[in-house]
């Protein structure tokens, strides 16, 4: 069942329940920041290889705080991005069964880049620019609709897809994939990341992606390199916050030989970033059923 804006998806308990799905629209350029719009951007192709970045949002919670805070942690790419010139491709998803939420200016097939040699007019086209682009990615999870099902699971099974078609159509160098989600997926038992009833240990998470990538559910990423942010964001006990970085270390060692940077081990943590388990000594109970509390707040949302 399809939730309207303003709605949350129930976490993937590590041994508790979590209940996700969806449906979606397309998402054309969001709000444009004074004196920029997405053309302003874009100055077409120079004849030069230039990087790219796929950035998949997961999108559980679609209220303003959440958008702001994903909105926050993708910015650091965008800005890299109009810096430097990058081809920067948006996906957004909400849940089970639904059609994936893309963007008209995070498109992916024309370059982003800030390209004025009078510095003044760069230095505003950068700043205008930057937040055109973060409200882009705000917009972006705000439209989604969350439903009550959902995992990551669609948007790195198809990833490879989206990579070769970037490459097929540009000159790209190299590719990083950016994919923000807490990982805490409630989702079918055919769902190789389905975190509900699932023991949080080191082990259990290893087994969990493994099977992703025996089955064929997930395969490693095309010559790309893998980050991931929010992971834990919604935790609400241990246990989540444990699988979902035991989730997490398996996710980049499998997929892409290791993230592209482990931000979650320091001070420069993404916002919500779950701590790395420190390794043998991590627990290794099961949480239990829903405290009441949020009980009662899983029963609201039902409502809304």
């Amino acid at each position: 069942m399809t939730r309207r804006p303003g709605h949350t998806r129930r976490r993937g308990r590590a041994a508790s329940a979590a209940i996700v799905a969806v449906a979606a629209s397309l998402v054309g350029c969001g709000p444009v920041a004074p004196g920029a719009s997405c053309d302003d951007l874009h100055p077409g192709d120079d004849g030069e290889p230039h990087d790219a970045v796929v950035v998949l949002l997961d999108v559980a919670d679609n209220r303003a705080a959440a958008a702001d805070e994903t909105a926050d942690a993708i910015r650091p790419f965008l800005l890299d991005a109009l810096e430097t010139g990058h081809f920067v491709e948006l996906v957004a998803y909400g849940g089970d069964g639904a059609d994936v939420v893309t963007s008209d200016c995070l498109g992916g097939d024309d370059l982003l880049l800030v390209d004025k040699r009078n510095e003044t007019a760069r230095q505003n086209l950068m700043s205008a620019g930057s937040e055109l682009l973060t409200d882009e990615v705000r917009s972006a999870v705000l439209r989604t609709p969350v439903a009550d099902r959902g995992s990551p699971l669609r948007l790195l099974a198809r990833v490879n897809e989206r990579l070769a078609t970037l490459r097929s159509a540009a000159d790209v160098g190299d590719v990083t994939v950016v994919l923000h989600s807490d990982l805490l997926a409630s989702s079918d038992t055919d769902d190789c990341l389905n975190a509900d009833g699932v023991t949080a240990t080191a082990e259990q998470a290893t087994a969990m992606v493994e099977r992703c990538v025996d089955e064929g559910q997930l395969a490693p990423l095309d010559g790309a390199r893998l980050q991931l942010l929010g992971v834990g964001r919604r935790a609400e006990t241990t246990s989540q916050t444990l699988l979902a970085a035991h989730l997490r270390r398996e996710l980049c060692e499998q997929l892409a030989g290791g993230c592209l940077s482990e931000e979650a081990d320091g001070d420069d943590a993404a916002p919500g970033d779950a701590p790395e388990p420190t390794g043998a000594g991590d627990p290794t109970t099961t949480t239990g059923p829903a405290s009441t509390a949020e009980t009662v707040v899983d029963a609201g949302r039902d409502d809304a």
